[in-house]
């Protein structure tokens, strides 16, 4: 039996976010985690409490939680053999949960379930098992015509049709998906025709929440109709269609399923598979697509009586893995401030991080700012409209770029009109910029995202109001003016993967003496007016895995499965002719050339080996 354990990296937490990175043993070094419970159903005596013991043998350390009411004598313990008594049951069923202790910040857990039986209940089985199977959800997406253009399943929720008793409280999101009637499924048992999701970019993504399932069970049966894209000769099973399962939570882990045929055109694919450790109270599915044109239709969710071809948990612990994307920070100032921002998915409703920034609180202007890049950041939709300029609330006014108007709140709030105030723009002070007609040498900077607003959709949500901070702005005014732009498509449209994509976009101050001002407009100045500090130039570097779809966290990755690369974007600050760039050499760079123009600073990904960073492969990128 195959068995997955695996944690979004979004979700770690890095308790000493800036500390230089302590090096620890590689996972190979340690030995693989024993840990057995026995009995793994145990039926609870009233008049014997001698037979009322569960063993636990291990060669690491654990710890032991009790659920539905069972209390026990013991709750934690180390290598070799311990015996927990359980002092009292409910009637029914109650649960003890055995988890390892990480060894390492590597190291990753493996959790036992004992399963407590009082009154001779029998769990799962019974002595004549039922072998139909409970329609949990099934959906032939049918429920209405799509219209001729703009069916998008954020936007156009007739398709659903979803039947079974866990279907009553189902939700559908995704990017780029939409749904179409156009050549409809066949040549599969149970194929409907009409409707079917369509994929209409690369990396789209469509996600099924929120099926309820029944208590007691933990092995299913799921199963769906695909159609390959017309570019391709085959479909790839698990490469061309990713499909995850996540629960109430927002764990969400690989799973992997057989396709009855190896062409592209519509075939049924299926996998039976349980759920080891805490069965959710519900669960979802999500897909994404690696190319465009693929279709799913006929989503169908019931329980298996029959053996799992695998096996998943979403018991996992936090505090797993460092974050990649973060930088270490080499050279110390005490004008950097580490902000973190948190916030919610827009359907799922998983607590997230954001963003990190970096921010210099006497340039007023960031250093840097890491994200992580995954489906689960693009579940809403659209831009936030008009832009909603606004302080961060991690930084007082002294110290952050007034970029946003003194009455943002009452204005935006309302979504009436423009604000009162318009000195939130930047303006230079004390050098010319090119292109000026008039010769002024006046202008009002560009306010540009380090982490796009497009790459956190959801119009007038948390995670993408959250963008609008100064922490996330810098001013920008590029030389080339194609090149910011590539890297930013490119991101959303092929970088992003099924596995986490991260990125560090930053700003270099090669000379402090290009000043600009604050809280202005146009050259004129306000009285909320300061100096701040224009950067020469904006870099970025991204890493991800070189398939897309390892289903592992970097730690776990070896460096022939990782790609990186670095990209580097001078500002026009010399009365320059404002150009396109067609000469790669120019702004593309190695991860490790990158940390060698801004002067050492900082150490991207440290994390990962080095020789991730050293070199790169445009074809990897598709450049």
């Amino acid at each position: 039996m195959k068995k997955i354990f695996f944690l979004l990296p979004v979700m770690a937490v890095f308790a000493l976010l800036f500390a230089s990175c302590e090096k620890t043993p590689p996972e190979d070094e340690l030995p693989e985690i024993m840990l057995e419970v026995s009995p793994s159903v145990l039926e609870y005596d009233d008049e014997d409490a001698s037979a009322n013991v569960v063993a636990v043998t291990s060669n690491v350390s654990w710890k032991a939680v009790s659920r539905g009411g069972a209390e026990t004598n013991c709750t934690a313990g180390g290598a070799g053999r311990t015996e927990i008594s359980v002092l009292s049951a409910p009637e029914g069923e109650s649960f003890i949960v055995v988890t390892s202790v990480p060894r390492n910040g590597n190291d990753r857990t493996v959790s036992r379930e004992v399963r407590i039986v009082r009154e001779g209940q029998q769990p799962g089985d019974d002595p004549e098992p039922d072998t139909d199977p409970e329609l949990i959800y099934y959906d032939d997406l049918d429920g209405g015509t799509p219209p001729s253009s703009n069916s998008w399943i954020d936007t156009w929720p007739d398709f659903a049709n979803a039947t079974g008793s866990g279907a009553a409280d189902v939700e559908y999101s995704g990017r780029s998906f939409q749904s179409r009637d156009s050549y409809p499924s066949r040549g599969y048992e149970g194929a409907s025709g009409n409707n079917a999701f369509y994929s209409n970019a690369v990396n789209a993504h469509v996600m099924v929440s929120g099926i309820v399932l029944p208590a007691g069970e933990r092995t299913f049966r799921f199963s769906f109709g695909s159609l390959g894209s017309t570019e391709q000769g085959s479909f790839i099973a698990n490469e061309d269609i990713v499909l995850e399962a996540g629960d109430e939570d927002g764990n969400f882990v690989r799973l992997d399923y057989d396709r009855t045929s190896s062409t592209q055109q519509w075939a049924l694919c299926e996998t039976v598979f349980s759920i080891d450790g805490t069965v959710p109270q519900s669960i979802s599915f999500r897909f994404t697509a690696d190319a465009r044109y693929i279709r799913i239709d006929d989503l169908r969710l019931e329980t298996s009586s029959g053996p799992a071809e695998h096996e998943i948990s979403f018991d996992v612990t936090e505090n797993e893995y460092p974050w990649p994307e973060l930088p270490e920070t080499l050279v110390e100032s005490a004008d950097y401030k580490y902000i973190t921002h948190h916030a919610t998915t827009v359907h799922t409703g998983r607590r997230v991080r954001n963003y990190v920034s970096c921010y210099d609180v006497r340039r007023h202007n960031p250093m840097w700012v890491a994200s992580a890049h995954h489906a689960c950041y693009t579940e809403g939709a659209g831009r936030s409209t008009p832009d909603p300029w606004r302080p961060d609330p991690e930084l007082n006014e002294s110290e952050q770029s007034i970029i946003y108007p003194s009455d943002w709140d009452d204005w935006y709030s309302g979504i009436s009109g423009w604000p009162t105030d318009n000195m939130y723009y930047w303006s230079n002070v004390n050098f010319d910029l090119p292109n000026r007609a008039d010769g002024s040498g006046t202008f009002s900077f560009t306010k540009g995202h380090m982490l796009r607003s497009n790459d956190r959709p959801g119009n007038g949500e948390e995670i993408n109001l959250q963008t609008f901070y100064p922490a996330n702005i810098s001013p920008e005014l590029y030389l080339h003016t194609n090149t910011w732009g590539i890297v930013e498509g490119a991101l959303s449209d092929r970088w992003t993967c099924s596995d986490t994509t991260y990125v560090v976009t930053g700003c270099y101050y090669g000379d402090d003496n290009y000043q600009i001002v604050d809280a202005s407009s146009w050259g004129e100045w306000s009285d909320r007016s300061k100096i701040c500090i224009m950067p020469e130039a904006r870099y970025r570097v991204i890493l991800r895995t070189k398939s897309g779809n390892t289903g592992k966290p970097v730690a776990e990755c070896s460096a022939d499965e990782l790609i990186a690369i670095g990209f580097w974007f001078p500002m026009a600050l010399e009365g320059q002719t404002v150009y396109e760039e067609n000469n790669k050499s120019k702004w593309i760079f190695s991860v490790s050339e990158i940390e060698q123009k801004i002067g050492g600073a900082f150490r991207f990904f440290p994390t990962v080996p080095e020789e991730v960073k050293t070199g790169y492969d445009l074809s990897d990128w598709g450049l």
